[in-house]
């Protein structure tokens, strides 16, 4: 988050005349509610949430199983969820901040996609305003050209896998 925002900060501009930039200008409103958007979605839907069934699921071999903790982060991120599509839903325009998409809606919609990815979407993916939210953010050029890298390189993965090409040595030997 600090990161997106600090590059948005830094080059704050739009190629397209009627989009703002994707982090709204330091001392405005508008910034207010994108940094109080950005770290909830950080603090609550992905820290408290989806990183402690990382952790204490996916991971537990490393950090120990703890299926209580994932249990009651799921009912957490759900619960954060709800607050998330309700603003959707009071906001004029398609976006978690209204009109304009933002670095707010990249990190949601990675969250989405990582809630479903580990089955927590039976909440939320019948959801209307959810679906239609994905479907424009997902729709975007900027979105489309990165998954079409995304699935490029995975392609290019399962490939090497498959013909048992390792493409990762140690760089460090070339020293």
């Amino acid at each position: 988050g600090a990161i997106m925002t600090y590059l948005g900060d830094q080059y704050n501009f739009s190629k397209e005349e009627d989009l703002s930039a994707l982090v709204p200008p330091a001392g405005t409103r508008e910034r207010g509610l994108y940094d109080q958007t950005l770290s909830v979605l950080l603090t609550e839907l992905d820290a408290q949430g989806l990183w402690i069934h990382r952790k204490h699921e996916a991971l537990g071999h490393f950090f120990t199983y703890i299926p209580e903790a994932v249990s009651h982060a799921r009912k957490y991120f759900h619960k954060t969820n709800r607050t998330l599509i309700q603003q959707l839903k009071d906001k004029e325009g398609p976006f978690l901040l209204g009109s304009n998409f933002t670095a707010v809606d990249i990190v949601y919609v990675h969250c989405l996609d990582w809630s479903k990815m580990i089955g927590w979407n039976d909440k939320w993916k019948d959801d209307p305003t959810l679906s239609d939210y994905l479907n424009i953010c997902k729709s975007r050029p900027a979105y489309l050209r990165t998954k079409e890298i995304r699935d490029e390189e995975q392609h290019q993965r399962q490939h090497l896998k498959e013909s048992g090409t390792n493409d990762t040595k140690d760089s460090s030997s070339k020293l």
